[in-house]
This record gives C-alpha cells, structure tokens and sequence, in this order.
C-alpha cells in the first residue's frame, strides 16, 4: 500500500468518527494521515472542523493555515477560516439588513396565503348558500306542483260527481240493474284492453313532460266520472313512460290499485300499490291504508 493510500485509509476512518460526532477518536486517525502525507490537504481542514466543534479556535485556525499554505485556493478551508473570525460591524448591517428583507418577504407570503385562503372560505361559503337555495327552490316547486296536482284531481272529482248526478234519471232499481251489469263487464273489460297491439300501446305512451301531465289529468277525468276500466288503462300506459317526474308514476299506481280494488280485484290492487314510494308519490301515507286494509281483506 502506498503512502498516500494509507493516508486517505487514515483520513476516512477519522472523518467517520467525525460524521458520528465521535471528535476525540477522530483526531488520531487524521494526525497520524498528515504524517504520513504532510500535504494532505483535506486532513488538516478536517482536523481545523473538528477542533473548532471542541471550542478550539486557535487550534482550528492553525489547522487551516496549513491546509491553505499547502493549497491557497483551497475554498474548504478558506471559508472555515474567514467564518472564524467575527464579522465587522458593515457586514453585520448588512446580515440584519437581509434578515429584515427575508422576514418582510415571508410576511408578506403569509398575507398573501391567508388572504388567499380566506376568499376562498367566502367563496365555499358562497357555494353553499347557492346550493342550498337552489334546493329549496326545488322543494317549493316540488310542493307548489304537487299542490296544483291536489287541487286539479279534486276539480275533476268533483266535476265527475256533478256529472254522475247529472246524468241520473233511471229510477233506482234500472240503476241498480245497470250498475251490476256495469260491474260485471268492468271485470272482464280490462282482459279485453290488455289484448291491444304492442304498436298500439307503444304509441300512446306518452314522450314529453307535458304529453305526461295531459294524459295523466285525462286519466283522473276517466275515474272521476266512474270509468274505471278506461282510466285502469289510462295509467297503466302512464307507467311505461320514460319520462321523468316527481309524482305522476307513483300516483299512476296508486290509482290503478284503486281502480282494482273498485273492480273487485284486490290482489292486482295489492300488488300495484306496492310499487308507490314517497320518492314516487305524494300519495305513500294514503298507499300504506289502503294496503292494509287489502291484505286484512285478502286473509278473511
């Protein structure tokens, strides 16, 4: 092994028990490295750190002056020595001069990060409040069209009333008569329109929100004035629809239920109103009656 292989063996184990802060055990490594290699430069910068940990600067200084008078362009031990000194009065303006510069810049930084932040708490706070008006403007459209529905199906309740005791003038036992054989072929009626074509069908179903809420206030006319089997078929078509809305289709299977029940077939009732939810329908409270009373009738 040469000289300077042995040298920087030497140096490396100093320098690892400097790395571990182990400055004592570091020394003897390093002094034995420049003497072996009196010109080993890094050794002896390296010796002026480790003193100047212990608190020793003269002993540092010196270290470094050889270092810089083997290698005078050295920068390690140029800038160890020059550190060592203490700073003119000049320099140290200038030091707080930079700090104070820094310090502002980094207020500055924090302002502009809290401003930032909070516009956009305002902003989120903005955001909510939209969304929330804009859900209960759609609750009160909700409530204002669910409302409208009410009172047009009892318009036309009322109106199929009106026009039920207008158009009496049989005595009672013809009318009696006439409602049995009315019964009688309600029943069998919706057997009869179940048997019209696919196309047919497919054709009436409405495709439009509007088409929708027409022949949905055609449906309620039909069962109004007693017409059961017709508005039976009537809302069944409603159901096939794609068209969105927020009660129609559940409404639609409440009333078929009830046309149902009114032709005497309560288990095509039962099963039709258990398709009504509140998501569906204004009418759930109502459903959940009506299916009790089926189901306590359908045990009997």
């Amino acid at each position: 092994m040469s000289v300077r292989e042995e040298a920087v063996k030497l140096y490396n184990e100093g320098l690892n028990f400097a790395k571990q802060e182990r400055y004592t055990e570091a020394i003897q490594p390093l002094l034995k490295s420049v003497e072996i290699d009196p010109n080993y430069v890094n050794a002896y910068s390296l010796l002026g750190k480790i003193h100047i940990q212990d608190g020793d600067v003269k002993r540092a200084r010196e270290y470094w002056l050889k270092a810089l008078k083997i290698d005078p362009y050295n920068a390690t031990a140029s800038a160890c020595l020059e550190a060592s000194y203490p700073k003119p009065l000049l320099g140290g303006v200038r030091s707080i001069a930079r700090l104070a510069t820094f310090l502002i810049v980094v207020a500055l930084i924090i302002y502009v990060l809290f401003q930032l932040k909070t516009l956009a708490n305002k902003t989120e706070v903005i955001v909510n409040k939209t969304e929330v008006i804009e859900g209960k403007t759609k609750e009160i459209e909700q409530v204002i069209e669910e409302k409208s529905a009410q009172v047009i199906e009892s318009q036309v309740a009322v109106t199929g009333q009106q026009n039920a005791t207008t158009n009496v003038t049989a005595p009672k036992v013809a009318d009696q008569a006439i409602e049995g054989l009315d019964k009688g072929s309600e029943q069998i009626a919706p057997k009869f329109a179940a048997e019209s074509t696919p196309a047919e069908r497919k054709s009436d179903v409405p495709n439009t929100k509007e088409d929708l809420v027409e022949k949905y206030n055609q449906a309620q006319e039909l069962r109004a004035n007693g017409k059961y089997t017709e508005a039976l078929a009537a809302f069944s078509i409603l159901t096939q629809t794609s068209v969105s809305h927020r009660y129609i289709i559940g409404n639609s299977y409440f009333w078929i239920g009830i046309c149902y029940k009114t032709l005497g077939q309560p288990a095509e009732a039962l099963e039709s109103l258990k398709k009504v939810t509140a998501q569906n329908s204004y009418k759930a409270v109502e459903t959940k009656n009506e299916i009790k009373a089926l189901q306590r009738k359908l045990k009997k």
